[in-house]
């Protein structure tokens, strides 16, 4: 499976207020592998299965020749007196020298808590997140899995809440012939989740989780999958329960196309369906709503900023 969502922004010099809850989430059953998460292209791994990819980008060409091999990012890398068993440092930064951008991975929840462009950070962290291990981070992009919502498990599911293992940092450098002209630097950072007889106990899946975080010429790409390792078959849901910073909600406009798609207004008591009448979405008051169906892109326009979601048919729906 494979999904994806592009997020373009622009620069601004206003600072943040507030934050708008944007989750794309999926549903799933198999016994093989699935997911990704925020482009989210789909490219093969080599050797192997398709991977799902995702991305947050602002607009740049997206071609890249790829001629070198990958190397240790030495910022990223500290000695443990072994040269052989470099200890990672967490949270791992991985920075692009010709965008300017920067990004904040952390290991707990392998969450991305930050996404900083030159002139505003695109993601929002709550004031009161605690970052010590102790419960989810409250900001940033979640991974909600094996379960999105209340359920048989703990909210949300516990992928969030559990220690990521780092794996790999890498940086992919472009060739002198690509130099020349308009080329960008790549730093990539893999984390793994395996089960353990502590998500035994919660969930009897057999998984291993792999999460790729890559930046790359002005673009974010998160690339999600799960394979099944045990005998039966794994079903589960999942999202990105992304927190994006945005400056005035009286003034924001979410653009795609929800014209005709049903959605469940969960602000209702009991929560009710409906059908979206409009391809825009204003926030007027508390919101929370979960629309089906909604592939293609979403724009979600802040006075002089924009980010743009690319959402591919594997992530169909969308949570405001």
């Amino acid at each position: 499976a494979s999904s994806s969502v592009r997020c373009c922004g622009r620069p601004s010099i206003h600072p943040f207020r507030t934050a708008l809850l944007l989750v794309v989430f999926f549903a799933s059953a198999a016994c093989a592998f699935h997911l990704p998460l925020t482009p989210i292209r789909t490219r093969s791994m080599g050797q192997g299965l398709p991977r799902p990819a995702s991305s947050v980008t602002r607009d740049r060409p997206a071609s890249l020749r790829v001629v070198a091999a990958f190397v240790p990012d030495k910022d990223s890398v500290k000695s443990s007196g072994r040269a052989d068993a470099p200890v990672l440092q967490n949270p791992i930064i991985l920075q692009d020298p010709t965008t300017k951008e920067k990004v904040e991975v952390r290991n707990h929840g392998a969450c991305v808590t930050s996404y900083m462009t030159p002139d505003y950070d695109v993601l929002f962290v709550r004031p009161d997140a605690v970052m010590d291990g102790s419960k989810p981070i409250s900001g940033g992009i979640p991974l909600c899995w094996p379960q999105f919502g209340p359920g048989d498990i703990q909210q949300h599911g516990f992928a969030r809440n559990l220690k990521w293992e780092c794996t790999d940092v890498r940086e992919e450098r472009p060739d002198a012939m690509t130099a020349l002209s308009w080329s960008r630097n790549t730093q990539r950072a893999v984390y793994e989740l395996i089960h353990t007889k502590e998500t035994l106990a919660m969930w009897d899946g057999r998984f291993r989780c792999r999460y790729q975080v890559e930046l790359s010429g002005g673009s974010l790409n998160l690339e999600f999958r799960v394979i099944n390792i045990g005998s039966a078959p794994l079903s589960f849901t999942g999202a990105l329960h992304t927190y994006f910073s945005v400056d005035d909600l009286d003034n924001l406009e979410i653009s795609g196309p929800f014209s005709g798609k049903q959605f469940v207004d969960k602000t209702q008591d009991p929560p009710a369906e409906a059908t979206a009448d409009s391809d825009t979405v204003t926030i007027d008051g508390f919101t929370e709503r979960v629309y089906q169906d909604v592939a293609g892109k979403v724009v979600i326009q802040d006075g002089d900023k924009k980010v743009t979601l690319e959402c591919s048919e594997e992530w169909p729906d969308l949570a405001v």
